[in-house]
């Protein structure tokens, strides 16, 4: 049969996470629900990473100065993010649950490749004239399967948490971190990093109201604050649209037509 080539898009090498919605879950459920948002938040993550390492051996000299500030747009999510769980969501479900440690495995897996994401920090320091894309591979390869791991396991953590309804209100508690992380982060360069990954096709576009934002906030993080720095995001893995696209730099492809 005739084959086609086209670049890679970031579904590999790191895995998406179905969300529990689609896997037949109960809609309704606020903690179905809580962990199917925080699943679209974690894939924007992985298809960010995902970007990054497809990407990132086939840069030229003169991507390298917008290719290490996308980098740092997806470290500064992980960061922001993280912190949020670890002062907001985590010690919140601890005191409503009563239960000390019970989250204490998610607080584990974030040290688990912290060295890592700080080594891969400290390189994004590098001058563009001396940066390696390969040496930023290596990298990730160090620490990416811990955070992947983090990322996935974390789905089911808060899906557990159901036995504790009556006393937590997980919908109310991700809300209380998301306002502390737009409280506290660059907005233009969170909001247009999550944009420039965000799939509004993924599971069969089920997810077209994701994030929950007032429509201008969605026009904005779009169409108007990337545009500055469009040759930064071009990096990305979706359109303004929210449909994925081939990323630029990244290796070919086979794929048998009709497929």
């Amino acid at each position: 049969m005739p084959k086609t080539f086209q670049n890679k898009w970031a579904d590999t090498p790191f895995a998406l996470i179905p969300t529990p919605i689609y896997q037949g879950e109960d809609k309704t459920d606020s903690f179905v629900r809580g962990a199917s948002e925080m699943a679209l938040v974690h894939n924007c993550i992985i298809r960010g990473l995902n970007s990054i390492y497809l990407q990132a051996p086939y840069l030229s000299p003169s991507d390298h100065a917008d290719f290490i500030l996308y980098a740092q747009g997806w470290s500064g999510v992980i960061h922001a993010h993280h912190e949020g769980e670890e002062t907001i969501i985590f010690p919140t479900i601890e005191e409503k649950t009563g239960q000390a440690g019970i989250m204490s495995t998610n607080v584990a897996q974030h040290q688990a490749f912290s060295t890592g994401l700080s080594a891969f920090d400290t390189y994004l320091l590098t001058p563009p004239s001396d940066f390696s894309g390969p040496r930023l591979v290596e990298i990730i390869d160090d620490f990416a399967p811990s955070l992947v791991t983090h990322l996935t396991e974390e789905i089911a953590t808060l899906l557990a948490l159901k036995e504790y309804r009556g006393s937590v209100d997980i919908v109310a508690i991700m809300e209380a971190e998301g306002e502390k992380i737009m409280k506290n982060i660059n907005k233009t360069l969170f909001l247009s990093f999550m944009a420039a990954n965000l799939d509004v096709t993924f599971e069969d576009g089920i997810h077209t109201k994701f994030p929950p934002a007032p429509w201008f906030v969605k026009f904005l993080m779009h169409w108007v604050w990337p545009l500055p720095k469009r040759r930064v995001w071009r990096f990305g893995s979706t359109t303004p649209r929210g449909v994925p696209k081939e990323l630029p730099l990244a290796p070919k492809k086979e794929e048998e037509e009709g497929k």
